[in-house]
C-alpha cells in the first residue's frame, strides 16, 4: 500500500467565557494521539491538529496546536486539500460564549440580586464545512447521549462522511 497523508483532529477545544474560564469537554486526545501512532507505524505521513491536550503525540507526526473551534477549522482548512485521509477524532465543543466578558466575571455578592446570565451560541460544524476533493476519504466520531444509531445515521448523511464511529457516552 502507497503512503498515505493522513490528516487527524485530536483533543478537546477550548471556548472562552472571560479571559480565564472556558467552556470545553473531557476529551483527552488519546484517540487521536493513538490513530497517528498506528498510521505512522504503517508508513503513512501523519499531521496531527491538536486542541489543548496533555496527552503526547508520536514522535514523526506534524502537530499543529489550536485552542478554540475556530482555529481547528481554520487549520484543518488549510490541511484538508492535501490530505488523502481525514479522521476527524477531536471533540470540538459545540458551544462557546455569544459574547466573552473582556475582563474576569466574579460571583455576586451573597444576597445580591441578579444572577449572571451566559448566552451560547454554536460552533462551527468544521466536518461538514471541510473543502473535499475527488479520492479522499472522510472519517467521523460521535460520541452521543441517547438514540446514538439514528443520530450517526443522520451524521453520516448529512455531513457527507464516508465513515462514522459511533459511540454510546454511558
Amino acid at each position: 500500500m502507497a503512503s498515505l497523508r493522513i490528516l487527524i483532529s485530536s483533543g478537546p477545544t477550548r471556548e472562552p467565557i472571560d479571559p480565564v474560564r472556558f467552556i470545553s469537554n473531557y476529551s483527552t486526545g488519546y484517540m487521536g494521539a493513538r490513530l497517528a501512532a498506528e498510521a505512522l507505524a504503517r508508513g503513512h505521513r501523519v499531521t496531527v491538529v491538536s486542541g489543548p491536550s496533555a496527552e503526547p503525540l508520536p514522535v514523526g507526526a506534524r502537530v499543529v496546536r489550536v485552542e478554540r473551534a475556530q482555529d481547528m477549522e481554520r487549520a484543518l482548512r488549510r490541511l484538508a486539500p492535501r490530505a488523502d485521509l481525514i479522521l476527524m477524532a477531536a471533540a470540538v465543543s459545540d458551544l462557546r460564549a455569544a459574547r466573552p466578558a473582556p475582563t474576569k466575571l466574579t460571583r455576586p455578592t451573597p444576597g445580591a440580586a441578579g444572577a449572571r446570565t451566559l448566552r451560547l451560541q454554536g460552533t462551527p460544524d468544521i466536518i461538514a464545512r471541510l473543502p473535499r476533493r475527488p479520492g479522499q476519504l472522510v472519517a467521523g466520531c460521535a460520541l452521543e447521549t441517547g438514540r446514538v444509531l439514528s443520530r450517526a445515521k443522520r451524521k453520516l448523511r448529512e455531513k457527507r462522511l464516508d465513515l462514522l464511529l459511533a459511540q454510546d457516552a454511558g
